[in-house]
């Protein structure tokens, strides 16, 4: 599990701009009276809000196909004990890689809280060609069952950029695999 620290700001009274092509420092003050640097800023991570089962950040699904992949994740959560939560994130700066990304996104999140820990996270990323599958430790699938799933139901349709019909595959192969 990943510990993520958040930092919040106090900003009564200060005024401050950010100017991106000068090589001066921004700071903000903190509540513990210390300051960051926009280098320091830069380097945390930014995390998608989570706005429900389906968290299009990137907008790649048209109106039509929300609704459907919706309609599914919802009438899964409504008649199991499971919840699949998908989004796309473009920006994953302060980690190495994409899966570790997604796995602070999870922690984030707080999925192995949610649900009983029966919690499965799609996260992908058209911008950067990237897709990652977290699963809470309540979920009874295989590390080995869910990258088949990534490998042979979604990512045939994402190398076509198809992402709408690579996603909803890999969900309806989850949804029939975790009763």
């Amino acid at each position: 599990m990943f510990k993520l620290l958040s930092l919040s700001f106090v900003i009564t009274g200060l005024l401050f701009f950010y100017f991106p092509h000068s090589k001066e420092k921004f700071c903000v003050e903190k509540e513990s009276s210390s300051s960051v640097t926009l280098n320091d800023l830069k380097q945390q991570p930014v995390f998608p809000r989570q706005m429900g089962l389906l968290n299009d950040t990137e907008n790649i699904f048209t109106a039509a196909q929300k609704q459907e992949l919706d309609k599914i994740l919802l009438n899964y959560d409504k008649n199991t004990d499971n919840k699949i939560l998908i989004v796309s994130a473009r920006s994953f700066k302060a980690y190495d890689d994409y899966q570790t990304f997604a796995a602070a996104v999870a922690d984030k999140w707080r999925i192995d809280f949610n649900n009983k820990g029966r919690v499965i996270l799609i996260t992908f990323s058209k911008a950067n060609r990237k897709i990652a599958l977290t699963k809470a430790k309540g979920v009874a699938l295989s590390d080995e069952e869910c990258q088949k799933v990534i490998s042979e139901k979604a990512i045939p349709e994402l190398k076509k950029n198809n992402y709408y019909n690579g996603i909803k595959n890999a969900v309806l192969e989850l949804t029939n695999k975790w009763k």
